[in-house]
């Protein structure tokens, strides 16, 4: 009787600590000290009774307190997983991710949609259900049968001695519910397993300010920026998310499907002068299901941590273990100076625009933003893919550009050397003006390693293996780069590009035609239209391409074309462009369709002593037919180009 009665004792003195721990649950401060205080012990003596009791030390009774409360929370459905998070007391969801799977066995996801169907209608009280048979806390789940293989809770077999039959009935019963519970979850657990694709759409500008869609665009980039930093996360470019800033009547399955995603970040922000206001909602995109919303209050001094947090936030409901090293690159702000922060999604802005104005534009935007602030690696990288660009198209003189450009790259990498942006640049520059193809190599290797959601760097990257003559893995880089960005115009023009050069005139055609789809009438896109028809024997539309392309350049004038071409056919239209032409290597390529083979080679070496040559060269559909003169074969040494690389 001593000892029933001393377990009596025990038990309730386990409940009255549960329910001082219950009536402070959302403190994420109470203390070891304060629980020992208020149970009239010291901290040493409440220690040794827990351990003589039940092994444990008082945080971790604590802590189990709380989750066996999170698991009551999770089975009904009460909240959001963060919420739950908050509630019971973790002022992390990542970490309280981490506990519940340690001690439970599964993820706060997995139980929350095991019993999604289950919720129980009365409203969720943490002080109930706290009876004696609850006092001792254990990671199983006692109050109903769960069929989630968790922690199995000890059987009195004493009870069922001399009983053999009934003792082997239970047993078989009970293992065989078992094996069944886990057969099940192990399949559901599997069916589920979607990927982590996301898509972050435009937010809803709430102010009275127009401009300020601005500052709401540069949160939709920087948080895709952090949620980029997860592994196993894909994050689809702002570039095509973008393009459902006016989604009409498109649903989200719909966007979902066209982005080829599972989940949808949907916002809004109203600003004032010192306050911001977010909207947060995270989607399940194939079945339109709101799976976490939340609103975040917060001065606009602290917009950089609220980033962070609504990324781990994501993270979370999405049941994402975080590493410690991608928790710290969440919290990592590019700049803590709003202002500049402001001046650098300007500056982006203009950059993509992809226009003689727009990069002067940003560069004084960048510039701007540097003067703010001088250690903003972003900026840095921004201008310097500005000048990379200018220089490759003609704008200023190539050395100049050049040296600009890996100046200020290595600058954004002395800054924060995990910038994917400024790799890429440094490769792009290897590639296309050093010609050195073992750094292009490693800077390119590098950005993906430090980024897998940069969609930039597997465009630019398949340009380069392209070069060297490994087509195929040319292709699968670039259809990495189309999955992250499959609305982006240069990535769908590039790709037509590269199924031109590869013969494969009928997919380059599909693929321009999406590229007109997306920017109706740009020059890129136009020409591309007239080459691709000319290969095709398509004369007229091939004519039609090339007056359009005048008209919206200005480099020649369309009504010339007609004549030319009722006289000379479409090798006249050739004729003209090689006419009002000034870029050498564009009429080494027709000199070449035409069949002058000596004017195309000196087109070349033009090209390469004036300094502007392509290494296109090695791939050029259009150059084919000099593959194998000496001439040709001198130039490609000029620039590195191994025999092996040759086509």
């Amino acid at each position: 009787m001593a000892v029933a009665g001393d377990q009596s004792q025990n038990a309730i003195f386990l409940q009255k600590l549960k329910m001082i721990i219950l009536e402070n649950l959302e403190n994420e401060d109470f203390s070891v000290e304060e629980l020992a205080e208020l149970i009239g012990l010291s901290r040493s003596q409440l220690h040794r009774k827990l351990k003589s009791q039940r092994g444990l030390s008082i945080s971790q009774f604590i802590r189990e307190v709380r989750l066996e409360e999170a698991l009551k929370m999770l089975k009904k459905d009460v909240a959001t997983t963060s919420e739950i998070a908050y509630r019971c007391g973790f002022n992390s969801p990542s970490y309280f991710h981490k506990c519940f799977h340690k001690y439970f066995g599964y993820t706060p996801g997995e139980i929350k949609d095991h019993f999604r169907n289950q919720i129980a209608d009365e409203e969720y009280n943490p002080l109930s259900d706290t009876g004696s048979d609850q006092s001792s806390i254990s990671p199983a789940v006692k109050s109903e049968t769960i069929s989630l293989p968790v922690k199995t809770p000890e059987i009195d077999f004493g009870y069922f001695r001399g009983k053999r039959k009934l003792l082997w009935l239970f047993m078989s019963t009970f293992i065989i519910l078992a094996v069944m519970s886990f057969i099940y979850l192990r399949y559901n657990a599997t069916s589920d397993k979607r990927e982590t694709s996301i898509a972050v759409l435009p937010f809803t500008n709430l102010s009275d300010k127009q401009e300020n869609q601005f500052f709401a665009d540069g949160i939709v980039e920087d948080l895709l920026f952090r949620l980029s930093k997860i592994d196993g996360f894909k994050v689809i470019s702002r570039t095509s998310s973008d393009r459902y800033r006016n989604r009409n009547d498109k649903t989200i399955p719909q966007i979902g499907k066209e982005l080829g995603v599972n989940y949808i970040i949907e916002g809004s922000i109203q600003r004032s002068d010192d306050h911001t206001r977010f909207n947060i909602q995270l989607i399940d995109a194939n079945t339109d299901t709101q799976l976490w919303v939340k609103n975040f209050d917060r001065d606009m001094a602290n917009i950089f941590d609220t980033q962070s947090e609504i990324a781990v936030n994501i993270a979370t409901e999405l049941n994402r273990f975080l590493s410690p090293e991608e928790e710290a690159s969440i919290n990592r702000h590019n700049t803590n100076n709003l202002r500049a922060f402001e001046l650098y999604q300007l500056g982006n802005f203009e950059l993509k625009k992809r226009t003689g104005l727009g990069y002067i534009s940003g560069i004084n935007f960048f510039e701007d933003a540097i003067k703010e602030d001088p250690k903003y690696a972003r900026a840095y990288a921004g201008l310097a893919e500005i000048y990379l660009l200018m220089s490759l198209e003609g704008s200023i003189e190539v050395s100049r550009g050049r040296n600009q450009s890996e100046a200020l790259a290595k600058r954004a990498l002395e800054i924060d050397p995990s910038l994917a942006e400024a790799h890429t640049v440094l490769a792009s520059i290897y590639t296309n003006i050093d010609f050195n193809w073992t750094k292009a190599e490693q800077e390119f290797r590098r950005a993906i390693a430090l980024n897998p959601n940069y969609s930039a760097v597997y465009h630019y990257y398949s340009g380069f293996l392209s070069i060297q003559g490994k087509h195929q893995e040319a292709r699968a880089q670039l259809n990495k780069a189309l999955e992250l960005d499959p609305l982006s115009f240069v990535i769908r023009y590039f790709s037509a590009h590269l199924y031109f050069n590869q013969g494969d005139f009928q997919n380059a055609l599909a693929e321009n035609q999406r590229c007109k789809e997306m920017l109706q009438d740009h020059p890129w896109s136009t020409w591309n239209d007239f080459e691709i028809n000319y290969m095709l024997g398509n004369y007229d539309k091939a004519l039609d391409a090339f007056k359009l392309y005048g008209l919206l350049t200005n480099e020649y004038p369309p009504s010339k074309a007609d004549s030319i071409y009722k006289n000379e056919g479409p090798e006249g239209l050739l004729k003209m462009r090689i006419d009002y032409s000034e870029q050498p290597y564009l009429n080494a390529r027709y000199y070449t369709l035409l069949g002058d083979r000596n004017k195309a080679l000196e087109s070349l070496q033009q090209s390469f002593d004036t300094g502007t040559p392509n290494p296109e060269i090695s791939f050029d559909y259009f150059l084919r037919d000099l593959r194998e003169d000496p001439r040709f074969l001198s130039i490609l040494d000029k620039i590195g180009l191994k025999p092996e690389f040759r086509i």
